[in-house]
């Protein structure tokens, strides 16, 4: 199903493979059952095989916990993060509880949450745990994507979300934005972004990547003026010599449409011209 070697997952919890991925095609995706949580694993989620942590443990990973309706009520879920022990137990790293609202704002789209892990675990090699829990409703889902366990790479960017116009013409020229996530605690530079028809695997554009700020997302934005008339799936890849970890340069996924060139643009109820 897709899912990393040595991972355990709960039922109702299982790999999305196409749309709504923070980066790349793939998330892990899980949905409430009136799960109680457990000592073996405290609610819907996984667990991951056993990682070096390194000198300067971290997890980091995106988020997204919504509704059917939208924003999923913090008041209503518990997630937590846990890691194993030298006695094989879990610790808590940290939580979201419904006596906890002040500790983070759910807000329905892509977030990203970053724990320092104690000193204790310095070097230490461990198992950890994501999982969540809403005992009301079965109406609550949780997306991860981009999980990082260890200590940070010394140089590794990574591709989050491409987002711009899903409707074209001939000839005019778009202007798409893809978020691009600095892993690494230091300044990256060089490095350029391309942007591809997934369909066909042909390049339409590329940009050089700015100067990324340590621990930052920058935004970049890509020009394309489409040729032909048609259904396009856009998607970025990252390039960069010497990247840590080329797994994560690719973007999420974008259709969109060119219309005809003798087709008349679509003027929406704010007098935009698609």
């Amino acid at each position: 199903n897709g899912k990393p070697s040595g991972w355990d997952q709960s039922r109702l919890t299982f790999v999305l493979k196409e749309y709504g991925a923070h980066s790349g095609t793939m998330a892990w995706y899980s949905t409430a059952s009136y799960a109680e949580p457990t000592q073996d694993l405290p609610g819907m989620g996984f667990k991951t095989n056993y990682v070096k942590l390194g000198e300067n443990p971290n997890i980091s990973f995106w988020f997204k916990a919504y509704t059917n309706s939208g924003a999923a009520d913090v008041n209503q879920m518990t997630a937590t993060v846990r890691v194993s022990n030298d006695e094989g137990e879990w610790d808590e790293i940290w939580s979201l509880a419904p006596d906890k609202t002040d500790s983070i704002s759910i807000t329905g789209d892509w977030q990203q949450l970053k724990l320092q892990l104690p000193e204790k675990y310095k070097g230490k090699t461990a198992r950890v745990c994501i999982a969540f829990y809403a005992k009301e409703s079965y109406d609550y889902n949780l997306m991860i994507d981009d999980v990082l366990i260890g200590t940070p790479p010394s140089n590794d960017a990574a591709l989050a979300i491409l987002h711009g116009p899903t409707m074209a013409n001939p000839g005019k020229e778009q202007t798409y934005t893809v978020e691009v996530v600095n892993n690494s605690e230091t300044d990256i530079e060089g490095g350029k972004i391309i942007v591809s028809d997934d369909f066909t695997g042909d390049e339409l554009t590329q940009v050089n990547c700015p100067k990324l700020a340590g621990n930052a997302t920058t935004p970049v934005e890509v020009k394309w003026t489409p040729e032909r008339a048609g259904a396009y799936r856009l998607i970025a890849t990252y390039h960069n010599d010497g990247d840590a970890d080329e797994a994560n340069n690719t973007s999420s996924q974008l259709n969109i449409v060119v219309l005809p060139k003798d087709n008349r643009s679509v003027i929406d109820n704010k007098g935009k011209e698609w």
